[in-house]
């Protein structure tokens, strides 16, 4: 399932690419990154129809995982501890 996720990430990322606006974005950067020219507008409305579904998701699922040294509590709060 996450690879599908993350295969569907790139499929619309790569829709919404302007190739003219790639280089730019990697220069305003200092050339530390590498870009596909997605400005965020249109990034945003690419990626919104499969990020909503999760919305919360990844939330909850990080609070209820326990750590791998005992509780996913901390012993000084009642406040659970992310593990994410």
């Amino acid at each position: 399932m996450a690879q599908d996720f993350l295969d569907a990430v790139g499929t619309a990322l790569h829709g919404a690419a302007e190739q003219g606006r790639a280089m730019p974005m990697r220069a305003y950067m200092r050339g530390q990154f590498d870009f596909i020219g997605v400005p965020t507008p249109q990034r945003r409305l690419a990626l919104r129809p499969l990020f909503k579904p999760l919305k919360g998701a990844a939330r909850v699922s990080c609070w209820a995982t326990p750590t791998p040294w005992g509780s996913s509590r901390n012993a000084n709060s009642s406040t659970p501890r992310s593990t994410c």
